[in-house]
């Protein structure tokens, strides 16, 4: 299988308004999204611009229920679901590390 290189950057904008004197500014965060192949497997990777995470969050990103949420803001499975299905169904690797200059990076490989 051959896929041609694609890469695609989706949303960016800044919304500000002011309310009882007040100023409100909503960053809308930037999303890369790139498919590759190299090696005979198909890479696919998806960055932010966000705050990226700690080391500490990084060592525990895909153990079920974690979360980075309040106490009784609620717990899903989550991205341990991701890493089953695309490990033991597809025999692939899912690995989150932060972006150079700042993010979140998750690569996903299928063989």
């Amino acid at each position: 299988m051959y896929l041609n290189d694609c890469g695609m950057k989706y949303g960016g904008s800044v919304w500000a308004s002011t309310f009882g004197g007040w100023l409100y500014l909503i960053m809308i965060t930037f999303l890369t999204i790139r498919i590759f192949e190299h090696n005979e497997r198909v890479h696919i990777e998806l960055e932010d611009n966000g705050p990226g995470f700690s080391p500490a969050v990084a060592r525990r990103i895909f153990q079920p229920f974690f979360s980075t949420k309040k106490k009784g803001a609620g717990t899903e499975p989550g991205l341990s679901i991701c890493y089953s299905i695309v490990t033991s169904e597809h025999h692939g690797t899912l690995r989150a590390k932060n972006a150079p200059g700042g993010g979140a990076r998750f690569i996903i490989e299928f063989p």
